[in-house]
């Protein structure tokens, strides 16, 4: 490797965490001191993994950003047409399969870090929410895989928040007028 990519990276980036994920390495850079990562390369070379950083100390140009929704349809049985996929962030409802007893599945704790949101349109039918089966996962301080399970509301919105490993998620949900709703207490 060339001596000035190893000293720009030893001066502007800090590697925190290499962790396997399937089929590969998931690999988490950080820039150091107050500098702002806007452009990263990654080079596999000779089985070899080389990561190449500019950065700036001024934050990107987020103008136009955007989520687009994943829509999953509830449904009596858990798949993959009605389990949240990892690193979503928005999710839409479609319509339930059989009917008000249908369910979503969140993703597993460990898959996702402590601090993350998902955010939930629901349907025009109320359904449920769930975490994996036989996960002992709670959603609001409740064992939500499967022995109970947590009211969506039809057409309201509603933000998932993983707590930790230990505590699970916190659900709260919002009216289509901005009202939030009482406190979710799965049943």
């Amino acid at each position: 490797m060339d001596t000035k990519a190893n000293s720009y990276r030893r001066h502007h980036t800090s590697l925190i965490a290499k962790t396997p994920i399937l089929g590969g390495v998931e690999i988490e850079v950080f820039p150091t001191d107050s500098f702002v990562s806007t452009s990263l390369r990654i080079d596999i070379i000779n089985k070899l993994i080389h990561i190449y950083m500019s950065v700036t100390n001024t934050a990107p140009d987020l103008q136009g950003f955007h989520l687009e929704a994943v829509t999953l349809t509830p449904d009596s049985a858990a798949s993959v047409l009605n389990s949240v996929p990892l690193r979503t962030k928005v999710v839409r409802l479609g319509a339930n399969v059989n009917g008000v007893t249908d369910f979503t599945v969140l993703p597993a704790l460990a898959s996702v870090p402590d601090g993350h949101q998902i955010t939930i349109i629901a349907g025009a039918a109320n359904s449920e929410l769930r975490t994996p089966a036989t996960s002992a996962e709670e959603i609001n301080s409740e064992d939500c895989d499967g022995t109970k399970e947590a009211l969506l509301t039809a057409t309201n919105i509603y933000t998932v928040t993983k707590i930790d490993n230990t505590i699970g998620w916190m659900l709260e949900g919002r009216t289509a007028i901005g009202a939030y709703e009482t406190a979710i207490v799965p049943d």
